[in-house]
């Protein structure tokens, strides 16, 4: 019971002790890994929709496309889970929420956090539209990389920056154009444990039920449903402390908040491509470049160097056409994910969350949630393959 009266006490609640535990005893245990086919049916049917979306020329998602898929969206069911999941997700988002109130104030998350979240999201928009425009200097784009580089956190940072120096190196450009109309949250993740470069995301490890452990360098994430504990890989190898133990350690070292905030936007995006225009045969132009090559056949040298010069003159502004490669301009939802920096438990009890540094965007739609269940799927795929050869 010392797990959770800590918990209690780190997210602000003042619950019986007689709370039965046995919930949350059970899921911290280490699942083991299941075959591919039986553990994720929903995927095997998704395989094409996973490879259209990493093959797309720049990540994002338009509103006729489906959902991209997560780990959450993909897990087994039973004929109870749909009951059973939403009381164990509901009590995980009361303790998530009871830490956010008690880390950040009751009213923060009620009108100053959407309105930073809308102003995040239209800088953001417009930072990629400025990156990708052909009039935009190298200097200007470095500055604009930079920019980036502190608003997002760094895997969504190497997929947005990636895909703009590659749209610039193709001679294409996005434009994005956002009139946001309401901002709400959807859901607060907790992930407890120590502070950890952001550089890379979790992969995950393996699943089973409502559990799923990832591996993050040194460490294992246990995460059921929106809350996670963040334990050292030896000290669960060794298996010389429980699992109460190892929580209570990981609570004592502070936590992360990532929230889920529903977007409810106009969107215009435009994915183009600059192509020179055609030259139509016989024009005036065609038949300008004839008469001075005929003309420097029969006349001086002098003559056919002051034709050359004419020639090269009106060629240095070629005129050029744009190839739509994706559009949509529609209002939709769009959920983007932003993750605190490391708050300590003193930070949390006293309510100085926003001390400690500025909120970054994680992720949008799904995007790196779906590229590290695509990288773990694959894995699985490729055991599956192994196993049957063998």
């Amino acid at each position: 019971m010392p797990f959770l009266s800590r918990l209690y006490t780190l997210t602000g609640l003042r619950l019986s002790t007689s709370t039965p535990s046995y919930t949350i005893i059970h899921s911290l245990r280490v699942p083991r890994a299941r075959p591919f086919c039986s553990s994720y049916p929903n995927l095997e049917s998704n395989s094409t929709r996973r490879k259209a979306d990493s093959d797309r020329p720049f990540p994002w998602r338009l509103k006729a496309e489906p959902d991209r898929d997560t780990i959450d969206n993909c897990r087994p069911t039973t004929f109870l889970s749909p009951l059973t999941d939403y009381f164990k997700r509901e009590f995980t988002r009361m303790l998530a929420r009871s830490y956010t109130n008690t880390a950040y104030g009751h009213t923060y998350f009620q009108i100053p956090f959407p309105g930073g979240a809308a102003l995040a999201f239209d800088k953001l928009c417009t930072t990629i539209t400025e990156y990708t425009n052909p009039s935009s200097s190298q200097q200007t784009r470095d500055d604009i990389d930079e920019s980036l580089r502190t608003m997002l956190d760094r895997p969504l940072y190497k997929r947005i920056s990636s895909a703009c120096s590659t749209a610039v190196d193709k001679n294409e450009r996005v434009v994005l154009s956002a009139t946001i109309h309401d901002v709400r949250v959807n859901d607060i993740h907790i992930r407890f444990g120590p502070p950890h470069p952001s550089s890379t995301s979790p992969a995950i490890l393996r699943t089973a039920k409502d559990v799923t452990v990832f591996t993050l360098g040194e460490h294992y994430i246990f995460n059921w449903f929106t809350l996670s504990w963040m334990f050292p890989k030896e000290d669960v190898q060794s298996r010389e402390q429980t699992t109460f133990k190892l929580a209570v350690a990981s609570m004592d070292e502070g936590a992360v908040v990532s929230i889920d905030a529903v977007v409810d936007v106009d969107i215009v995006f435009r994915h183009v491509k600059s192509v020179p225009a055609p030259v139509v045969e016989g024009s005036e132009s065609s038949r300008t470049e004839d008469q001075a090559a005929d003309l420097a056949s029969k006349i001086t040298s002098e003559l056919s160097s002051s034709s050359s010069s004419r020639d090269s003159s009106s060629s240095a502004s070629p005129s050029h056409n744009e190839k739509t490669i994706s559009t949509e301009s529609c209002r939709r939802e769009i959920t983007v994910q932003f993750t605190s920096p490391h708050i300590t438990v003193r930070d949390a009890q006293e309510g100085n969350a926003l001390s400690v540094g500025s909120w970054r965007i994680s992720d949008i739609d799904y995007l790196i949630a779906g590229d590290v269940l695509e990288k773990y799927v694959a894995r699985l795929e490729r055991q599956a393959e192994e196993s049957e050869q063998a």
